[in-house]
């Protein structure tokens, strides 16, 4: 069995906005807006043959048997949470953040906490890709993918995933 089709990939999906809107809206009608969002990430996930889901107050882990499938969900939620409307100006986005498990293990950390890691040092409205799991991805995938500069809080090359024309 190839590296590629062995390869146990975790997403950690949050959704970045909910305090403003907290602030704005009150607790009640962020915490709906944000538990919209899971609803539609939870879906994409299990579209792609998520297993091991959990949600978290306002983020997402999911497993995948397989890198492309992970990427190709991560694209999915982010396009779903895009196309929700504004609630009182506030729009809610997806930061996404994807690193093979093996690599969590190699680097005594917990998957989880490497795949938040990314996410937290990266933009909202982004998805965020260990430079490991890309060499696992199909070839027309990780063309989608570009460089991003070196962030001194994640000690590992990463890449991002661009938005399709």
């Amino acid at each position: 069995m190839s590296e590629r089709s062995s390869a146990v990939c975790l997403l950690y999906a949050d959704v970045a906005g909910g305090a403003r809107l907290a602030v704005k809206l009150g607790e009640a009608e962020a915490g709906y807006a944000v538990e919209r969002c899971l609803n539609r990430m939870s879906r994409c996930a299990e579209a792609y043959s998520a297993n091991g889901l959990k949600l978290l107050p306002d983020a997402l882990v999911a497993c995948f048997p397989e890198a492309d499938s992970a990427l190709l969900a991560a694209r999915e939620m982010r396009e779903r949470v895009r196309a929700l409307p504004p609630m009182s100006g506030i729009k809610l986005v997806l930061r996404a953040g994807v690193v093979l498990e093996v690599e969590a293990q190699e680097a005594e950390d917990e998957a989880e906490a490497m795949a938040a890691r990314l996410v937290a040092s990266h933009n909202p409205d982004s998805i965020s890709v260990s430079e490991r799991f890309s060499e696992v991805l199909s070839p027309s995938m990780r063309r989608l993918l570009s460089r991003l500069e070196e962030n001194k809080s994640v000690p590992f090359p990463t890449l991002e995933l661009g938005d399709l024309p």
